[in-house]
């Protein structure tokens, strides 16, 4: 039986602590998206429950719903064991005879509710495992498509400048003479903006820099630069020194990352993703005008886009209209996703909301149960009828408050 009751109270303790994961992820949402000022923030998948819950975070390659599930059907084989073994589904240790059957049903209550819960969650996990999975798993298709091509599409040199002037320098006069608003654009090669696809790559890098306008990838910015502080960058102090191989260092860590979710951290508050291809460029055009080389070949190429003759600068109008579809495809993947699922995750939480009260009166039931075994003062002072006796007189009335607080919350709050 110890063996029994270490296990038991391992899963227990396991289960808890995803529910308690769950909840909190849910709940802080909630919370951060009810204030007035982070009303704009809704637009940001990423600050969605339900997002942060399926997509955002891995446990040894495992997401938290199966976690759960896993931990539900191993207590479930545990309630089992001790019904095949003694003929009883407690292990034969609770009777609703002598004076204790107050303690029995709560404690095969809790069992039959483990084995109806583990049957549910099962089953919908091995029917989505044969039936849905595939088709959901696009998503994660679609978001390295759209990884892909924000790779490939990037100006690194632009991208390095800004994190070593701006980011990465602590000197408040630099940062300023640097940041977007203030800087005049000009690329070490005179000749750079003559090819259209350098010019789409450095607008495009600009565009998701310069935030102050447009917010749509302040999170994506932002993302990126958690991710350039990561890769541990070569004596930054003296950028020239070992820019190349640090450009390759930044390249690799953003191809490589698998918790990016691009779409997760952009504004998707309308079905533009971008803004014109033309209107992207005089923003460069602006910040160019006192060389006269850029500007003369920016120019050029806004014109060219205009006559669409140039083989050139119809690739890049190409690499554009890619960029737009790629980012609308995830985006109505993923809401296609919280569409067939949402009321299921509403549904989920009500449940963890109320298995989690149970675990925790289960989990201190078997340690006064314990304490009561192994010690006699225990036992005088504090046993399972003073516990029980507890939950029928203040008990009830405080998980009353609890639910009559948190269920509204979880049936009516959005997030």
């Amino acid at each position: 039986m110890l063996y029994v009751t270490i296990i038991t109270i391992i899963l227990l303790l396991a289960l808890i602590g995803v529910c308690a994961y769950k909840l909190s992820i849910y709940f802080s949402s909630f919370m951060f998206l009810s204030k007035k000022k982070n009303y704009d923030k809704t637009n940001y998948i990423s600050n969605s429950s339900f997002f942060k819950y399926y997509y955002n975070k891995k446990f040894f390659g495992f997401g938290a719903q199966t976690i759960f599930t896993i931990i539900l059907i191993l207590l479930s084989i545990t309630a089992y064991m001790g019904y095949m073994s003694t003929n009883h589904m407690n292990y034969g240790i609770l009777s609703n005879r002598y004076g204790n059957s107050a303690e029995y049903y709560l404690v095969n209550i809790f069992i039959y509710v483990i084995f109806a819960y583990s049957f549910i969650y099962g089953g919908i996990y091995m029917y989505w495992f044969n039936y849905s999975m595939s088709e959901d798993s696009k998503i994660e298709e679609k978001e390295k498509d759209l990884k892909n091509l924000i790779v490939e599409n990037l100006d690194y040199d632009l991208l390095y400048d800004y994190f070593v002037k701006v980011v990465y320098n602590k000197d408040p006069v630099i940062q300023a003479s640097y940041m977007l608003a203030n800087y005049e654009i000009n690329p070490e090669d005179p000749k750079y903006f003559e090819n259209p696809e350098n010019v789409f790559k450095y607008s495009f890098t600009y565009y998701i820099l310069n935030d102050i306008t447009d917010k749509k990838f302040t999170y994506i910015k932002k993302a990126l630069f958690d991710m350039i502080k990561d890769a541990g960058l070569l004596e930054i102090e003296k950028p020239e020194s070992k820019k190349t191989d640090n450009i390759t260092k930044i390249r690799d860590t953003i191809s490589k990352a698998e918790d990016f979710y691009i779409i997760s951290k952009y504004n998707h508050n309308n079905n533009v993703v971008l803004k014109p291809l033309e209107t992207i460029i005089d923003d460069l055009i602006i910040k160019s005008v006192s060389n006269i080389d850029n500007k003369t070949n920016l120019e050029r190429i806004k014109r060219g886009i205009k006559e669409y003759t140039d083989a050139n600068i119809k690739a890049m109008i190409n690499k554009y209209d890619e960029i737009q579809a790629v980012f609308m495809d995830t985006i109505k993947a993923y809401k296609e996703i919280y569409d067939k699922y949402y009321m299921y995750y509403m549904y989920s939480v009500l449940i963890t909301n109320f298995l989690i009260v149970y675990a925790v009166i289960m989990l201190v039931y078997i340690v006064i149960k314990i304490g009561c075994s192994n010690s006699k003062d225990f036992e005088d002072n504090y046993n399972t009828y003073y516990f029980l006796k507890f939950l029928n007189n203040v008990g009830i009335y405080i998980l009353l408050l609890y639910y009559f607080i948190t269920c509204p919350i979880i049936i009516f709050g959005f997030n």
